[in-house]
């Protein structure tokens, strides 16, 4: 797989497909953009033709290709990456306290004290905190998590030191106006506002702005070539870079881990999209079996089909940073299953699902 950088210059408009309502913009933006949107971007740029047309011919042989991410990039003042992260795992919570340090707790799977019931399906577990239970209430955390941080949490459940991560995009409101070309001046009732994400901020010590880019990567197959892309709504320019930090390896000692235990956490980097809802149909993801799930309210997605210029249908997907608890004991071989669980997509999704990124897994133990 070859990777790419890919740095919005102007706030991203990515639709959350709602129609307008009073006091709002007509264009309101997802908190960051969906799989098949990269995926889209990427086709896009390796389908057009020497003259920047589309060659709708090549749609299908596109649409065969994978691509994976994306996620969230780090870049330095020459446009380097430097670093990545991605959506904060769900089985970490967060506590603020008095002094406003937030501290992360872990969640895990346990047993129902006696006499206690629930409407969770037969053979899976609770989900509850590891060790004492926090005083308070919880808060939000980060949205995002550094690999360096990210990394001890998987291995061990060790977590981050304070004021650790990556806040949540920010939110940028622009109003616009339609010019009349005989006047010059702003066209009578054609005043619209947008909302997009921007990839940019102050950082608290100092007035130098933090880069913030997409990561993602594709097949040798797909041909693309640096350059200043049109991506989201308005089509507002982007920066397509050869190049970047990569999705990171697997571990060395995971593999120690999970032979040991026989069991561990898959945690999803990208949404993932199941016939079943949050779970997969057969109960198990990656062929191991599921015990316990920690999974939020569900993302919506939907959107236009420009080959066959209908709608798509509205699906609803398991958000990034899903966790889900597994049982490896029915595993014969534990290197070639975290082989193809590391960094890939969850096999119990629709095939073209996963060509477009859905459901890239992460993995970590479980002690």
């Amino acid at each position: 797989m070859k990777t790419w950088t890919l740095e919005p210059r102007d706030p991203l408009v990515v639709r959350d497909g709602r129609p307008p309502a009073a006091g709002m913009p007509q264009a309101r933006s997802l908190d960051f953009p969906w799989p098949s949107t990269i995926a889209g971007l990427a086709r896009t740029q390796a389908g057009r033709d020497r003259d920047g047309h589309f060659d709708t011919t090549r749609i299908p042989e596109l649409l065969a290709q994978e691509v994976a991410g994306p996620w969230l990039t780090e870049i330095d003042t020459a446009g380097n990456a430097t670093s990545v992260a991605f959506p904060a795992p769900r089985d970490a919570v967060a506590f603020r306290a008095a002094d406003g340090v937030v501290s992360i707790h872990r969640l895990a799977p346990g047993a129902f004290v006696a006499g206690a019931g629930s409407s969770l399906p037969p053979g899976m577990q609770p989900v509850m905190f590891v060790g004492e239970v926090p005083a308070g209430k919880a808060t939000a955390g980060p949205a995002f998590w550094r690999w360096r941080e990210l990394e001890p949490w998987l291995l061990q459940g060790r977590a981050p030191p304070p004021n650790f991560g990556i806040a949540a995009l920010e939110h940028e409101r622009r109003f616009h106006v339609a010019i009349d070309p005989q006047t010059g001046t702003a066209a009578d009732g054609k005043l619209f506002a947008s909302d997009g994400l921007r990839f940019w901020n102050l950082t608290p010590t100092s007035l130098e702005n933090q880069r913030l880019a997409l990561g993602f990567s594709t097949g040798e197959a797909l041909s693309l070539r640096a350059d200043a892309v049109k991506l989201g709504g308005e089509g507002r320019i982007s920066y397509l870079r050869d190049g970047g930090r990569a999705f990171p390896s697997c571990p060395a000692a995971l593999l120690d881990t999970l032979a040991r235990t026989r069991r561990g956490r898959v945690v999803l980097a990208t949404p993932g999209i199941f016939d079943n809802g949050s779970v997969p149909r057969t109960a198990t993801i990656f062929g191991a079996t599921i015990l316990a799930t920690r999974v939020d309210r569900p993302a919506v997605i939907s959107g236009w089909d420009h080959a066959s210029d209908q709608p798509k249908p509205s699906r609803r997907m398991a958000p990034a940073g899903s966790v889900y608890w597994v049982d490896l004991s029915g595993i014969p071989d534990m290197g070639a299953w975290l082989s193809s669980a590391w960094g890939r997509p969850v096999q119990e999704q629709a095939d073209q699902d996963r060509r477009d990124g859905f459901g890239l897994a992460l993995v970590g133990g479980w002690t």
